[in-house]
Order: structure tokens, then sequence, then C-alpha cells
């Protein structure tokens, strides 16, 4: 990932905001009766997407002052954030997500996301 972040300014989005419209049952299942318009909109941002042949890396960055030996379990919380992001950034258009990775800066581990996607996805 450090090399790919060596890329030419051009292949690099950084701080890219991520906006997604989710059905409110996504976050709590017990909501019945959804209309079409009710939407409850996610909002974040991504530390940085990097343009590959094989389409975009995500690069999540957490400052969690965890060890590694934490980094599994602490991982199990982001990864829905990290999917919804990739599920964003699908239905803008973007190109494929070719992989995903949180990295923690205290313990110094990076941690690949397996390809999971929520109920939003396209």
């Amino acid at each position: 990932i450090g090399q790919l972040l060596q890329q030419p300014a051009g292949k690099i989005i950084r701080e890219l905001p991520i906006y997604l419209s989710c059905n409110p049952s996504l976050f709590d299942p017990s909501v019945k009766n959804i209309q079409p318009a009710d939407q409850v909109m996610l909002r974040g941002r991504l530390d940085a997407a990097i343009e590959t042949d094989d389409g975009l890396i995500l690069v999540d960055y957490k400052t969690d002052r965890i060890s590694p030996e934490q980094v599994p379990e602490r991982s199990a919380v982001y990864e829905r954030q990290i999917s919804l992001y990739r599920d964003a950034l699908i239905r803008m258009g973007r190109k494929k997500i070719a992989a995903a990775y949180l990295v923690f800066l205290t313990p110094r581990v990076l941690r690949p996301i397996p390809a999971i996607t929520t109920a939003n996805a396209p």
C-alpha cells in the first residue's frame, strides 16, 4: 500500500467524501412499513482510493491505540463501514473495487477487508 500511495497524484484520491442513501432497516431491522422516500443518509470520508488497472483500492486509516493481537477484533467493528463505502462508490458509478484495507497506525498493521457487501449493493 505504501508503494501504491507514492504513485503520481492523479492516481490517488485522498479524503474522498462518501454519501449513500440507505434503507433504514439496514441499521435497525425492527423498522417496518418503510416507504421508498424513507432513507437514511450515510456520510463519511474515505482516507484514500488508489486507481489501479484492476479497480480502486480503498484505504482507511484507524488511530485506535491497540496491540497487534487486538487488530482482528477491532477490524470487525470497521468492516461494515468500509463495506458501506465500497457500496457507495459502486452506486456512484466508480470503477470496480479491487480491494479494501484498514491501516491501524499504532500497531502498524495492514488488514485486508473481505469482499463483503451490504443489502444496498447494486
